[in-house]
């Protein structure tokens, strides 16, 4: 620059192509900024919209309609192993159908976990009991299997139920337990 300055070449020009180069380098700091502004509303936005379903999801689980299937799988308030039967073929008060229903909410849920639109804590704190204690049931797992061999899908993500069973697992291993371990409780 100064080199301009002593042969008088300073022209306008030259002070013209700075001060593009300045804009230009002014526009894609604040473009920049504003990328990184609208990405954290996007994962602020997706985090309320998860927060709302998981909301939802869990209302619904809890009004009621479900009452009767987390008792007799166990809750808080009542104690049942995973060999304590539920499904009428086996002695319990349930059909397929109302097991099917049941755990259809979680693979649900665990469908959007797994697509990661459902956060992962949330998920955890809201279903992961029940979602343990409805995939340790001995019955619940046959219901599933006889499903699989129905539709001759036995693993992977095509397989039914599959979001249910990896999430879970998934919960199981954050509680560091396993079926046996929550037979104990």
């Amino acid at each position: 620059m100064s080199q301009f300055l002593k042969s008088g070449k300073f022209t306008s020009s030259v002070i013209l192509s700075l001060l593009s180069f300045i804009v230009a380098m002014g526009t894609l700091f604040y473009t920049g900024v504003q990328a990184n502004l609208l990405q954290r509303q996007l994962k602020d936005t997706r985090k309320l919209e998860s927060a709302k379903f998981v909301n939802n999801i869990s209302h619904y689980l809890n009004s009621g309609s479900y009452n009767a299937i987390v008792s007799a799988i166990g809750s808080d308030d009542v104690f049942h192993d995973s060999k304590t039967p539920i499904l009428k073929d086996s002695g319990g008060k349930f059909t397929e159908k109302d097991i099917n229903n049941y755990i259809s909410n979680f693979d649900s849920i665990a469908n959007l976990w797994q697509e990661g639109l459902v956060d992962n804590q949330m998920a955890y704190n809201q279903f992961s009991y029940n979602a343990e204690k409805a995939w340790c049931n001995n019955d619940i797992r046959d219901y599933i299997i006889s499903s699989r061999k129905v539709d001759n899908n036995y693993i992977g993500y095509k397989a039914f139920f599959s979001a249910f069973q990896n999430m879970s697992e998934h919960f199981l291993k954050m509680d560091e337990k396993t079926c046996t371990d929550l037979d104990k409780e």
